[in-house]
């Protein structure tokens, strides 16, 4: 199997999240399973496993599989579309789940203590505004000064 590198990563690593953070993952490693139409068979093989076992932990008649056999599944439901479609179904999921690192660039976020003036704020961090005041207004519905 290969590494992956950015949004790929990105999205495996909140399909990995998506199956452990489930009540029951093995309904979540299902879901996954077949969104990205992967046969029970299909996933076993890959899985060096049998197909019993993956039905097992999908019907919850096994206990919770460990980190490594989910980061296993789904590098192997990755492999598997990107092998068979091109990365089409990644391709739609980085698009759903916003397609950006945004926690990498954003180092704080907080509410001001006393509302200011849009002018006051643009000035404050030295930024110039790229659409006119009025359509600012409208948009976000409020009363912009252009002092």
């Amino acid at each position: 199997m290969v590494e992956y590198e950015g949004f790929i990563t990105d999205i495996m690593i909140r399909i990995a999240g998506d199956i452990v953070l489930s009540e029951n993952p093995g309904k979540g490693i299902r879901k996954w399973r077949e969104f990205f139409e992967m046969s029970q068979a299909e996933l076993a093989a890959r899985l060096g496993t049998s197909p019993s076992v993956i039905s097992d932990y999908e019907s919850g008649r096994r206990k919770s599989p460990g980190s490594q056999f989910i980061r296993r599944v789904v590098k192997a439901l990755v492999d598997y579309e990107l092998e068979r479609g091109g990365g089409q179904r990644l391709y739609i999921l980085s698009r759903q789940l916003g397609g950006e690192r945004f926690w990498e660039a954003i180092l704080d976020m907080r509410d001001f203590d006393v509302p200011i003036e849009i002018n006051e704020f643009v000035k404050a961090i030295g930024a110039t505004i790229a659409v006119g005041l009025r359509v600012m207004s409208i948009f976000m519905g409020t009363r912009w000064s252009t002092a």
